[in-house]
């Protein structure tokens, strides 16, 4: 299965047109790919934990992408994703290696991006198992209509919209 990569900057677009390809492509040898899983448990790693800065320099991903960026230093982590395979996150700079001080952060809001990362997951299983619904409730020719707690509409089938917009005009 190819991997799944989406690069985005501070503004929440893509780094630049062809990254999330580039990125996908070179992602077998990135630092975190090989180091991460062989490891064990989830930290944050950093290019000169494991690497020298000339040996970043000559990667792939640097070559076609990361000096294109203005991209020196990253420090990331890779842990297990609920929807199989891993998750991974990275943070880059273009000046100043990454502190103890920036790691001891890193780590304390690392299981909170886990939860977060489970509960999207989650959510989007929940949808699929909706939409899932929706389509089956149609073939069978059955209306449906989900409520919330608050008694509001969060789902409604075609055949259920049809006739309530029959019923109430």
């Amino acid at each position: 299965k190819p991997n799944r990569v989406t690069t985005i900057v501070g503004d929440g677009k893509p780094a630049h047109p062809a990254a999330d390809a580039v990125v996908a492509q070179f992602l077998p040898e990135h630092y975190l790919a090989r180091h991460s899983v062989r490891r064990g448990p989830r930290r944050w790693f950093s290019t000169t934990d494991v690497m020298t800065r000339d040996a970043f320099r000559r990667s792939n991903l640097y070559e076609h992408y990361y000096r294109h960026m203005g991209i020196e230093f990253q420090i990331g982590v890779v842990f297990s994703s609920p929807c199989r395979g891993f998750f991974g996150l990275v943070l880059n700079r273009a000046k100043g290696n990454f502190s103890v001080g920036d790691r001891t952060l890193l780590d304390l809001l690392l299981p909170h991006l886990v939860q977060a990362q489970s509960t999207a997951a989650r959510l989007t299983e929940l949808q699929h198992d909706v939409s899932s619904l929706e389509q089956g409730a149609e073939l069978a020719g059955v209306s449906v209509v989900l409520l919330d707690r608050e008694r509001r509409i969060r789902v409604m089938s075609k055949r259920a919209r049809r006739w309530l917009d029959a019923y109430f005009g």
